[in-house]
């Protein structure tokens, strides 16, 4: 029967009509119906008694590709625990939903994973993810959350160690189908490294190289002789600018702050993780201030010397003494757990007198907090900005 492919460019929500249609690998009957998120391409294939509806852009697409992505897909498919791999802007989070997609379509009920901390679109960035078809997974959106883990850094070489402990943990004990799809962190050699315990991590036996010279493909069959290595070519033609990639990212966490209120949490009552004060002994402010020189706000001994708060940095440098700026901790990205369920956060402002800080989140209750390493701008993304 003959076909044709179209690219349908989100927003817009699609609805098959008649016949049937294969979006991103799953197969949609009469009736079903897809969100397709703002700034996503997604390739369909139909057949001439297809029949839908579209209210975002159509264009047209090579039948070629998508039966090349048809064909990768069936390649991966052979292993049960794969992991896409590959620069940035080459294709795998496209390859990876297409995959797990088709699993989803062939009732294999798989795990689909994102630990792109940079780029997360399933939850927030910051965070690693896994979630399951609903009933089949879109780039953009979350499908069924099955865990999230946060790692606090917008890239793995942050917080190596946490990025492969949060990989680890939220596909452990799972033991259907999964696949995992990874940052586009590869060069330096260092990158690659972390693929390749990322995939001893998560037990990895087929890896899907997408773009990788053949140096990078010798280094992974070198590093996990018992993965199979499916080598696949570069399967876009866009390419992000740094400054794209950074504006996107501030939109998803804007999306995932949507509704967010002030919520303030007493470091003596709450249990508060991540922060470089309050570990330590109270000093008298003006009696720091006489040592360094500057206006301090708060300050207290640490193991190893004397941490301070300041209006400004002293003259000169003094040893035994780490001096923070004031504001020093607006914007940094955080994490509450409300409920045993993470609720990504943002750091406004801590009280130096009550030990308490405030936080931008929807969370309702807090059970803990964690307070990572990246930071954002908190105008932009709680929408007193750009959104």
């Amino acid at each position: 029967m003959p076909v044709k492919a179209v690219l349908l460019l989100g927003p817009g929500r699609l609805t098959v009509t008649r016949g049937s249609l294969s979006l991103l690998g799953y197969n949609l009957s009469p009736g079903d119906s897809v969100v397709v998120p703002a700034g996503r391409r997604l390739p369909a294939l139909l057949s001439d008694d297809s029949g839908f509806e579209f209210t975002g852009r159509v264009e047209e697409y090579s039948v070629g590709s998508y039966r090349r992505l048809e064909e990768y897909s069936a390649m991966a498919r052979e292993g049960d625990r794969i992991l896409v791999v590959g620069p940035s802007d080459s294709g795998k989070s496209t390859l990876s939903a297409f995959i797990v997609n088709s699993l989803a379509s062939m009732g294999r009920d798989p795990l689909y994973a994102t630990v792109d901390v940079g780029q997360n679109e399933a939850f927030c960035p910051g965070y690693t993810t896994s979630a399951q078809p609903d009933p089949l997974i879109v780039p953009g959106s979350q499908g069924r959350l099955w865990r999230a883990c946060f790692v606090g850094s917008f890239t793995p070489r942050e917080q190596a160690y946490r990025y492969i402990a949060c990989s680890t943990r939220i596909v452990a004990g799972w033991r259907g189908p999964l696949v995992v799809d990874t940052d586009g962190w590869i060069d330096p050699w260092e990158g690659l490294e972390s693929k390749t315990a990322l995939a001893h991590a998560v037990n990895a036996d087929t890896i899907v190289a997408v773009n990788m010279d053949e140096r990078a493909v010798e280094f992974l069959q070198d590093t996990v002789p018992g993965a199979r290595i499916v080598r696949v070519p570069r399967l876009v033609e866009s390419v992000k600018s740094r400054e794209e990639r950074r504006t996107h990212r501030e939109r998803l966490i804007a999306k995932a702050l949507l509704g967010a209120s002030t919520v303030r949490v007493s470091v003596e009552r709450g249990r508060v993780y991540g922060l470089p004060v309050f570990h330590g002994s109270p000093v008298d402010p003006s009696e720091a201030s006489r040592l360094t020189g500057v206006r301090v706000l708060y300050a207290e001994v640490q193991q190893g010397g004397l941490l301070v708060v300041a209006r400004s940095r002293p003259r000169s440098r003094l040893p035994g003494v780490h001096v923070l700026l004031e504001g020093w901790e607006r914007g940094l990205l955080a994490s509450v757990m409300d409920g045993g369920s993470p609720v990504p956060a943002v750091l406004l402002g801590i009280d130096y007198r009550s030990r308490s800080i405030t936080l931008a989140s929807k969370a309702t209750g807090v059970d803990y907090v964690e307070v990572g390493k990246a930071r954002i701008d908190p105008d932009a993304v709680l929408g007193r900005a750009k959104w």
